[in-house]
């Protein structure tokens, strides 16, 4: 694994060096178009560095926070419902871990048109698989009878935060994103028809239980 403290005392490290590299090229007043260059290199590293820094302690922390809270949802939900205290400490830590991103890609001027979008689109799909398979999971455990039709639905309810947070990611580019929605709706129409026997026969076990 990493060590933490050695990974966290190298960047506080270098971002001191870096510090004392811009304090020093300042100094040295280098002229012409190279001192331009080195002076928005030297203005850029602590930026950089300090961005590195924020994330990695961030991360910590919210890995740390989230633990906490979901320790707490845990206790809080009866026995029957603790997978949705666990749903709820997974969707915290996708959202606290987009927050920290956002905040370090702009502190090292990492924006344009793409990132935030990005961010968005990969919260979407990363709290798409989490509610899919508690949901999924929730519904077997309740009802047996539709452990064949599981695999299928967990499936679908993939597909479909996929392509919601494709949509997200593509936002700004019209012409993708009319390509990811066709393409959405030609694997729903192809999972509905492989779905229909599955359903059909679910629907047909479950009224011979009730006539027995």
């Amino acid at each position: 694994g990493i060590d933490l403290s050695n990974l966290i005392g190298m960047l506080i490290t270098a971002f001191i060096v870096v510090i004392g590299i811009v304090v020093a090229l300042h100094y040295l007043r280098i002229g012409g178009e190279a001192g331009m260059l080195v002076a928005q290199v030297a203005e850029y590293l602590p930026r950089l560095i300090g961005g590195i820094i924020l994330l990695t302690a961030g991360l910590i922390l919210v890995a740390l926070l989230t633990d906490y809270i979901g320790k707490l949802l845990t206790g809080l939900f009866p026995k029957q419902f603790v997978e949705i205290g666990e749903m709820l400490r997974n969707l915290l830590l996708i959202g606290l871990i987009a927050l920290v991103v956002s905040i370090a890609l702009d502190l090292m001027l990492f924006t344009g048109p793409l990132v935030y979008p990005l961010i968005l689109g990969t919260v979407i799909i990363g709290a798409g698989i989490f509610i899919g398979h508690t949901i999924v999971r929730n519904i077997v455990e309740d009802h047996p009878e539709f452990a064949a039709a599981a695999p299928y639905a967990k499936f679908l309810l993939y597909l479909v935060f996929l392509m919601v947070g494709l949509g997200a990611i593509f936002a700004n580019f019209p012409n993708t994103a009319h390509v990811v929605q066709n393409v959405a709706w030609g694997v729903a129409i192809a999972v509905g028809i492989l779905l229909a026997p599955v359903v059909y026969t679910l629907a047909k076990r479950m009224a011979k239980e009730v006539k027995e």
